[in-house]
């Protein structure tokens, strides 16, 4: 008879071709498990990678695939990150249960899972942890929904939050604190689990058990009830009938290996069992609570087991008592989370899924062809083959209006495409029923958060926009790709320029910019009393908000200057040239540059003449390539807090005050660096490079601490100082104020 191999992938990440003995003679130690697996099998001595990380390298491992066909196109997703994987995707994992094998897979994934967000979610750079992660909900796209049938491990890597382990689609427990690693022992601060700890990772997920006694071990499961193992085994070779039970971690039988199917225990210490092909419930010891009269019986969520009976579904207590008993018609059940069940009813021919307490009384009706709970008090739903919205328990459409308030809407007035910008919420109903077919057509319009008619429901959805600022764009006429006029958050209406093919909401002051066949235009408007109204006609080439009141425009091509509260010119276009630096708009003409500067609360500006080189110096400052600069420690916001700014000349950089034009620092420099580890948010140090290689200290007020002689000076030389240790093991250091070149 043809035995079919048992199949073990090991990841080891950061291990080199060198790290094994028998491919390295000159290896600082031996690798003796490794050596035999070389020397009784094949070894590969020419394989390449298209990337040498693991999160690349996982996913080509298990699709098959070259790396970089996925999303990621450079380094790694972290623990929070959305699925690396796409949707249908096949995996090796696959591949073997199509094969008639069991998977499983035990340690990090790091290929990115759905969580359940809560509506404060919000996801932080850098792999941090993102607030508004229910953990106590079920995880979509887990290794159990990729071709495993179990998994145990993290999300991410050691270094990445959450640190709370993850049992095929759920996290084990609900963290209970925050830790953080510094220095070797590197991790992000994150949320962690009561059992997690970093130092022992590994001998937690990954055990060693000595099952002298069981000669054809099957799998061994982890549970987290008093740390048991769960233990399958094959009672001999021509059977293909496993029988489980559970094993403490002394090897000593808890539950005897007797049972066709074993759930896991719950917080009291009892499971659902089969045995002879019915199911019951037992305690951890072994002791019968429910006789074995079920065709089935899951394990306990909430408190409650779903069953099923001679054709009859419901729940049972941990006391074997049928406290729900569903109709007939109910044709899919699951289990109890937070007080709830999702239920799918036969109704007309088709499976719809709705809610139920553990009354067994349903808190959202079985009408939705998709159903989920959502962070507890929400569902996300799926109506007539429609998309995918949340609702409340009354059954309306939940919208988020930013970060705090919750809009709902009524499901049988609006199908809600879910499109809402600032107070405005986009909108369809069908135009000859309520329910999806392909041949109905979708009449879109707009509402306002208040659930007012701004824009009646007659559109195609192609015919409106919403834009920032709470305006709408309307094509009047749908044979044409252009926009015919512009909408208020009250209805107001004004006419756009012929052949407007695009319109763009620029800034608070609402300057719009608009594109027309041949030209693009801006234009100023406001609301005055509830309407919508013109400040600037929408034919300026260019306006560029820059100071608290004025805009810099363009006409012409020359610049000038208007009021964006009013739409008066405050400065008529005679300038070829013009930029913000500071609190002032630096113009230039043929005949004179200079700068203008407000006078407080008024449109008056002041006009002060300045030489062509202050000029030129403003220019280089704006214009010029940073790349000559490092800024450390968020140091281009230190340097901007103070009324600074880099200058450049024949690609030297100094330091320059907008407000007076004197040089702080001579452009003498290849690089300048802001240091600040104050938290008074206090510039106190800069490093400068002359040369190559040759870094130097200086105080804010450009006297030089220390010579441009240093290879390299670092965050850490400046902390020495800062607290008052001269000494580097780099360089000697003294705050000797008198120091020069």
């Amino acid at each position: 008879m043809n035995k079919k191999p048992n199949v073990i992938y090991i990841l080891a990440d950061d291990m080199g071709y060198g790290d094994i003995s028998a491919f390295n003679e000159n290896c600082p130690f031996t690798t003796p498990n490794f050596d035999a697996m070389c020397e009784n099998g094949l070894r590969f001595t020419d394989a390449h990678a298209s990337s040498a990380v693991c999160t690349p390298s996982r996913y080509s491992i298990l699709t098959g695939r070259y790396n970089w066909r996925s999303r990621l196109k450079s380094y790694v997703v972290g623990g929070y990150s959305e699925p690396l994987l796409e949707k249908g995707r096949k995996t090796v994992a696959d591949l073997f249960r199509e094969q008639g094998y069991h998977t499983a897979m035990v340690g990090k994934w790091h290929l990115g899972m759905n969580f359940t967000k809560t509506p404060e979610f919000t996801e932080l750079p850098d792999f941090d942890a993102c607030k508004g992660v229910d953990y106590s909900a079920s995880i979509e796209d887990s290794p159990v929904t990729n071709g495993f049938d179990y998994f145990f491990g993290i999300s991410g890597s050691l270094d990445m939050p959450p640190y709370i382990y993850i049992e095929n689609d759920r996290f084990t427990e609900l963290p209970d604190r925050e830790t953080v690693g510094t220095g070797k022992k590197y991790w992000r601060k994150g949320p962690t689990g009561k059992n997690f700890h970093h130092e022992n990772f590994c001998t937690h997920t990954y055990r060693e058990l000595p099952y002298a006694k069981f000669q054809k071990i099957d799998c061994v499961q982890f549970c987290q009830y008093n740390n048991l193992f769960g233990v399958c085994f094959f009672y001999d070779q021509r059977s293909t009938q496993s029988y489980y039970g559970y094993v403490d971690d002394n090897n000593h039988i808890i539950i005897p290996l007797v049972y066709e199917k074993l759930g896991k225990p719950n917080e009291t210490g009892i499971l659902s069992a089969k045995l002879n092909g019915r199911y019951g419930v037992i305690s951890i010891d072994n002791q019968i609570i429910v006789p074995f009269e079920y065709d089935y019986l899951d394990s306990f969520y909430d408190g409650l087991a779903r069953f099923e009976k001679e054709g009859q579904k419901g729940y049972i207590n941990i006391h074997g008592q049928q406290v729900i008993n569903l109709p007939s018609s109910c044709q899919e059940t699951h289990n109890f989370q937070k007080g709830q069940a999702k239920v799918g009813m036969r109704i007309n021919g088709k499976c719809l899924y709705g809610f139920i307490d553990k009354a067994g009384k349903f808190i959202i009706s079985p009408a939705y062809d998709f159903a989920e709970l959502y962070a507890d008090k929400y569902y996300r739903v799926r109506k007539n083959l429609a998309h995918v919205f949340l609702i409340d328990r009354q059954g309306f459409q939940i919208l988020n209006y930013g970060t705090k308030q919750q809009i709902a809407l009524p499901l049988d007035k609006y199908y809600i495409y879910g499109i809402i910008c600032g107070q405005l919420i986009k909108v369809a109903r069908y135009k000859k029923s309520m329910s999806y077919n392909e041949d109905d057509q979708l009449l879109w319009g707009v509402i306002d958060i208040s659930k007012h008619e701004v824009v009646p429901l007659e559109y195609s959805s192609s015919q409106i926009k919403l834009i920032e600022g709470d305006y709408i764009l309307i094509k009047e006429d749908t044979g044409w790709h252009y926009w015919t006029s512009i909408i208020g958050i009250n209805g107001s209406r004004i006419p756009l320029p012929e052949s407007c093919s695009s319109v763009e909401y620029m800034h608070k002051c609402q300057i719009f910019k608009l594109r027309t066949k041949m030209t693009c235009v801006y234009g100023l408007l406001s609301f005055e009393h509830g309407s919508l109204k013109v400040i600037a006609p929408l034919f300026f080439e260019k306006i560029i908000p820059c100071l608290k009141r004025h805009s810099m425009f363009k006409y012409n091509g020359l610049w000038g200057i208007l009021s964006h509260e009013t739409g008066m010119i405050i400065i008529q276009p005679q300038f070829h040239k013009a930029l913000k630096s500071g609190d002032s708009i630096y113009v230039r003409s043929d005949k004179q540059c200079g700068f203008f500067t407000p006078n407080a609360n008024t449109d008056i500006l002041s006009f002060t003449p300045c030489s062509e080189g202050e000029w030129e110096d403003i220019v280089r400052c704006k214009h010029s390539p940073k790349h000559n600069v490092t800024h450390g420690l968020n140091g281009m916001s230190f340097l901007q807090h103070l009324g600074w700014e880099y200058i450049y000349t024949n690609n030297l950089t100094g330091v320059v005050s907008i407000d007076t034009m004197k040089i702080i620092i001579p452009p003498i420099y290849n690089a300048i660096r802001i240091i600040n580890p104050d938290k008074n948010n206090r510039p106190l140090i800069v490093v400068v490079k002359k040369y190559e290689n040759s870094y130097g200290l200086m105080k804010t007020n450009g006297v030089l601490l220390t010579p441009c002689i240093h290879n390299d000076i670092n965050e850490d030389d400046i902390m020495r100082i800062i607290n008052g240790c001269h000494k580097s093991n780099k360089i000697d250091m003294s705050l000797n104020e008198n120091t020069t070149v």
